[in-house]
């Protein structure tokens, strides 16, 4: 289903956005249509971006581009980028049969015109590309993807491998209505490739576990770096045409990797040894228990809780939940900086409460280039069945200017 050929987080970060812009071929037909194309059977999109310091946004310096059957390559510029930049290309080819990504970097400046031709001609690839996989159909079933599965997240950006798959109950509340809707959805428990370690946008340390510590049942809470849960809808998926798809402590104690009939292609199986603690995964600490979500103001907050069981604790028995947050700005051309966080905690006629300023330390910025930021933590409560969780974030606008955002969930141990 074609190649992909990646250089750098850059060039990831620039493929999922088009790939999230334009999901389909109709789409992107209706947008060139709309600018007076009339050609638009899609072999090509082209994204130029300036790869020094990217001060500006992404949009200041886009190209789109659109090769068309006669083998041209029409360029729509969103502005001109400027003659003097040396710039960065992200080739996204699309036909009915095959989908491939590349990168490469010109080794003179281009100047581009608003509206110019350019003929295909074949070169030596560059020595700053890398194969790492070939692009496969989504699942858009109700189908799980399988251990083993290498993607690349469509919002962070990152190279993952799926070591398990869940359903868990989603709740959900859109900023217009104050009804919610429940449904099932689809998460998994990833590896991260270690190279995207330093720019994913979260902590790396996101995920923990309580680990067996005393003979008197105390439990220490342990922290796994390089390991995420991700959202069905999240995953774009590839098979590895390296041998080494997957740069993490954890994966060659996981999986197998054999090389397929087909050629290039390699099989990642998780080792036979470990599929019954898989099966049993599905009850333990790496199961999401339950997803919310709400939009406030074009802001998302989605909350995906775990149960990681129970320690004694002061000689007593404590219940310990781990909660991931994740917060995406839906205009992130209006830039927004998480300053505050509220949060309360109601379990068995006790109130908790909390206040700071950021989260984990940090007070991001949601904008074109990061519009997503995710953290996790921990929380204590007294008895089984949970208890309940609410707050706010307190977002400032570019202007100064400050809304607040809802974080509604309940902890609720399903047994």
């Amino acid at each position: 289903m074609g190649h992909v050929i990646a250089g750098d987080y850059d060039s990831y970060k620039y493929l999922v956005e088009s790939i999230r812009r334009f999901p389909n071929q109709e789409d992107f037909a209706a947008m060139i249509r709309g600018v007076g194309f009339e050609m638009y059977d899609l072999l090509s999109i082209i994204l130029f971006v300036n790869p020094f310091g990217a001060v500006e946004p992404p949009s200041a310096s886009l190209t789109l581009g659109l090769a068309t059957l006669d083998g041209l390559l029409h360029f729509l510029c969103i502005p001109n980028p400027q003659p003097s930049d040396a710039l960065e290309v992200l080739c996204l080819m699309a036909t009915s049969n095959s989908i491939g990504l590349m990168f490469a970097i010109p080794r003179r400046p281009l100047l581009l015109v608003s509206y110019r031709n350019i003929r295909f001609r074949p070169s030596n690839p560059s020595n700053n590309i890398k194969e790492i996989g070939r692009l496969i159909v989504p699942i858009t079933s109700e189908a799980l993807y399988d251990p083993g599965q290498l993607f690349i997240h469509k919002t962070f950006a990152y190279k993952g491998v799926v070591i398990c798959a869940f359903k868990c109950r989603f709740q959900e509340k859109k900023s217009s209505s104050s009804d919610r809707s429940v449904s099932q959805g689809r998460y998994y428990q990833v590896l991260i490739d270690r190279g995207d370690w330093s720019h994913m946008g979260f902590p790396v340390d996101l995920t923990s576990y309580l680990m067996d510590g005393t003979t008197r049942g105390e439990k220490l809470l342990t922290l796994i770096n390089g390991m995420d849960c991700v959202a069905h809808s999240d995953i774009l998926p590839f098979t590895a045409t390296d041998k080494e798809p997957i740069d993490h402590d954890l994966f060659h104690r996981i999986f197998d990797v054999t090389e397929a009939d087909e050629g290039k292609v390699y099989k990642i199986n998780m080792k036979t040894n470990l599929f019954e603690n898989y099966m049993a995964s599905q009850r333990s600490w790496l199961a999401p228990r339950d997803v919310y979500r709400e939009v406030t103001e074009n802001i998302e907050v989605t909350v995906t809780t775990f149960y990681l069981g129970s320690s004694i604790s002061g000689g007593q028995q404590r219940h310990m939940w781990r909660y991931v947050i994740r917060l995406e700005n839906h205009s992130p051309e209006i830039a927004v900086t998480l300053r505050e966080r509220s949060l309360k905690i109601y379990s068995l006629n006790n109130m908790n409460q909390a206040h700071g300023h950021g989260v984990v330390g940090k007070q991001p910025e949601l904008n074109v280039q990061n519009p997503a930021f995710q953290f996790s933590s921990t929380v204590e409560l007294s008895h089984s069945k949970g208890g309940h969780m609410w707050g706010r974030f307190k977002m400032e606008r570019e202007n100064g200017s400050t809304f607040d955002v809802a974080i509604p969930y309940r902890c609720s141990r399903i047994v």
